[in-house]
């Protein structure tokens, strides 16, 4: 639910401009993503690692996309596949 809550919420902010706590979303997507292991949600958890600068949840989240098409899409605005994959290194 947390994640659910803030991943509406960052359509008209940044994280920075919430009272988010990482941690705490960084394993309530992980949840969710096990839960509903949907393109969208997969997409959603790398681009929200990749805002939040967290290289391994990014990493992680990354590792779920193989067999799942890129929605280039579901990305955060500026926090794009293509930004973050050059932000990450990878």
């Amino acid at each position: 639910m947390y994640a659910r809550l803030y991943d509406n919420l960052l359509m008209r902010y940044r994280l920075s401009e919430t009272e988010a706590d990482w941690q705490i979303l960084r394993g309530s997507l992980k949840e969710l993503v096990d839960r509903y292991p949907t393109p969208y949600y997969k997409n959603r958890a790398a681009s929200l690692a990749c805002v939040a600068k967290d290289t391994a949840a990014f990493t992680e989240a990354l590792a779920t996309l193989p067999a799942t098409p890129v929605h280039k899409g579901d990305w955060i605005k500026g926090h794009g596949y293509d930004a973050c994959i050059r932000w990450a290194g990878t």
